[in-house]
């Protein structure tokens, strides 16, 4: 659930609903001590002010799905570190940020993929992203739900983000079921 590296935290859940779950979620940063924290399936809307899900000592970047339920991808980083959106391709879910650490800068990708949305669209459109950051920052964490099951490893779609991630040298860190 969490990747600790040069003395940042940083974990991942699937909510599913975070509006009433959000004393949870909050429960789990703390007993983690999670400096970047990363949600998938929000479940939020435009009518949900940030100040809502707001938890103390964290900023809230967020994209919520466009005028359908479920879905939406955030992540909640701590107030002291220095953070921008990075652009991203709206045409999946997703959400990257940039984090000053010490004296470096990483990004941090929060990423959604439903089941029933085209999963070859997902892999070239992250694969877009993954490359851009890693031209910019030295660290580069994508976190989240792809749907897409990295223990069948004779599926054709397993086969094609693995070879996405190592020809970008990245790695994927679960390796068992969550």
């Amino acid at each position: 659930m969490d990747v600790v590296t040069d003395g940042i935290c940083i974990a991942h859940l699937n909510v599913r609903s975070l509006l009433p779950k959000l004393a949870d979620v909050q429960q789990v940063m703390n007993d983690l001590n999670v400096d970047v924290f990363c949600l998938t399936e929000t479940w939020l809307t435009n009518a949900v002010d940030n100040s809502m899900v707001r938890i103390e000592g964290y900023n809230l970047y967020r994209r919520d799905r466009d005028g359908r339920c479920g879905g939406g991808v955030a992540i909640d980083a701590r107030s002291c570190f220095k953070c921008f959106v990075i652009e991203s391709n709206p045409i999946i879910e997703q959400i990257w940020i940039s984090i000053r650490v010490k004296s470096m800068d990483l990004s941090v990708g929060c990423v959604y993929r439903p089941p029933n949305s085209s999963a070859d669209l997902f892999i070239n459109t992250i694969e877009l992203q993954l490359i851009n950051c890693n031209l910019t920052f030295p660290l580069v964490f994508c976190l989240g739900d792809m749907n897409i099951d990295f223990l069948d490893g004779n599926s054709q779609l397993t086969l094609k983000l693995k070879q996405c991630l190592n020809s970008l040298n990245m790695i994927q860190l679960i390796k068992e079921p969550t």
